[in-house]
């Protein structure tokens, strides 16, 4: 949770980014465009995936304590492929929902709207996954 309210915070002062107009289209980030975020968007995706899934750990132990490994690691696996599946989906469906809303609004409004609605949707967004994260946290101490 400490890790995705922080990344959220990141995320949302990143939104709150001055567009600057560039030729053809709007950008919302502050380098050239021959530059990349793969490194960055890597690094950040290492240091999330490096962080051990609860039930996973427990399916393991449960499995080790029984002398079960074999089928431990083939239901560590099947919870890994269904989680994936189902972010990458999720993941998936999000970003097709964005650019359809995108080009909904740039149809009917232009292209300040379009700026409006990208960064309200990432400042939201950024808040959402804030408040989650903080909430679960003080869930966690049993403060909520």
């Amino acid at each position: 949770p400490r890790t995705r309210c922080c990344l959220s915070l990141w995320r949302g002062a990143r939104a709150g980014a001055r567009p600057r107009q560039v030729r053809h289209h709007v950008v919302l980030h502050d380098h050239p465009h021959g530059a990349s975020h793969a490194t960055e968007g890597g690094l950040v995706a290492l240091a999330v995936g490096m962080v051990p899934c609860p039930g996973a750990v427990l399916v393991m132990l449960y499995a080790i304590a029984n002398d079960m490994i074999y089928p431990g690691f083939l239901l560590v696996a099947a919870m890994s492929a269904g989680i994936g599946l189902t972010i990458a989906i999720l993941g998936v469906a999000t970003i097709l929902l964005r650019q359809f809303a995108t080009r909904f609004i740039e149809n009917a409004g232009g292209g300040v709207a379009v700026v409006r609605f990208r960064t309200l949707s990432n400042t939201i967004g950024a808040l959402l996954v804030t408040v989650i994260g903080t909430v679960s946290f003080f869930a966690f101490l049993g403060m909520s």
